[in-house]
């Protein structure tokens, strides 16, 4: 696949002397297309100032991006045509237009204004459930259509490139779920290269690689199917209806080393798969006490718990050093 984005070394300083703050440090990574990069981490770990210098609205203090071919440090315009930015939504169209006049001015801005654009702007619309509202003021539409009207401004040009920052932040859950199922068609199917940023690890789980900032640096990068397997915990759990007699219990512990846990409304039985050669053998010893099994699976790591755990190792690595 193609580089659709590199950023390699990146750094931004604010203020100076004992005033200063260092926002990014050292930030490297590149994006390809058809990918989808989650970039996550906490409040202030630096994400924010990292798509704005993506964006050129702020200038790294050192260090590269490229866009495409495009230096953008050399040259920013021709940058930013491979960009359609979407900046939480709402705040990237004007409220006192139209839909239709949010597209034609951004296609405007960005010379794809043609004799035929109408077209672009009925597919658009078509695509994202937006036709009826095509002569509305932004500003009458409810913030799920908003959001809607900032990503149709965004794509108005046909950008191989996204930047969607926290894209369906506030969004009601049938808007959220049309968002989420236009972003995974644009990668998959269109082959756009997306960077997503978002707090909702139900919207990070729409990406195909994640990145993890901590204190303005990268804390982790991966495939997000290499992350979640370096994470696995390697447990059957097996689900019973009641209690478990007692020496059943012991065995389940002695035999298979079982960690048991009562909650009023059945038994959970957690098992490492390291200890089972053969499921058929735990299930015939709950048979024999007379244990009814509701359910019986291979515990899989959450994207949430991958990324506390490496927040959680990034800070102890931290500690551990200073």
């Amino acid at each position: 696949m193609s580089t659709a984005i590199s950023v390699r070394n990146l750094r931004k300083e604010f203020g100076t002397g004992s005033a200063r703050t260092v926002a990014v440090d050292e930030v490297t990574f590149a994006l390809h297309h058809g990918e989808i990069l989650g970039f996550l981490g906490p409040n202030g770990a630096g994400k924010t100032t990292t798509i704005k210098m993506l964006c050129g609205l702020i200038k790294p203090t050192r260090g590269s991006i490229r866009i495409g071919e495009e230096d953008v440090a050399v040259r920013p315009r021709q940058a930013m045509l491979h960009l359609g930015t979407v900046l939480e939504g709402s705040r990237n169209t004007y409220w006192r237009l139209t839909v239709t006049e949010n597209l034609e001015y951004f296609a405007s801005c960005r010379g794809a204004y043609t004799r035929d654009f109408s077209r672009t702007i009925d597919r658009l619309l078509t695509t994202l459930g937006l036709t009826s509202k095509r002569h509305a003021l932004v500003q009458t539409l409810s913030r799920g259509m908003q959001q809607k009207v900032a990503l149709a401004c965004a794509l108005c040009t046909n950008p191989q490139i996204l930047l969607l920052d926290e894209p369906t932040l506030g969004l009601d859950l049938h808007s959220s779920i049309a968002i989420q199922k236009e972003i995974r068609r644009l990668a998959h199917e269109e082959g756009k290269a997306i960077l997503l940023t978002t707090h909702q690890m139900e919207i990070a789980s729409l990406s195909t690689h994640i990145a993890v900032m901590d204190r303005g640096r990268i804390v982790a990068l991966d495939a997000v199917k290499s992350l979640l397997g370096s994470f696995s915990v390697d447990v059957y759990q097996i689900r019973l209806q009641g209690t478990v007699p007692l020496g059943c219990r012991i065995r389940l512990e002695r035999q298979w080393d079982a960690k048991i846990f009562e909650d009023g409304l059945g038994t959970t039985l957690h098992i490492p798969c390291g200890r089972v050669q053969n499921l058929s053998s735990i299930v015939e010893v709950l048979e024999h006490c007379s244990a009814t099994i509701v359910s019986l699976h291979r515990v899989e790591p959450s994207l949430d718990q991958v990324y506390l755990g490496l927040l959680e190792g990034s800070r102890e690595t931290l500690s551990a050093s200073t």
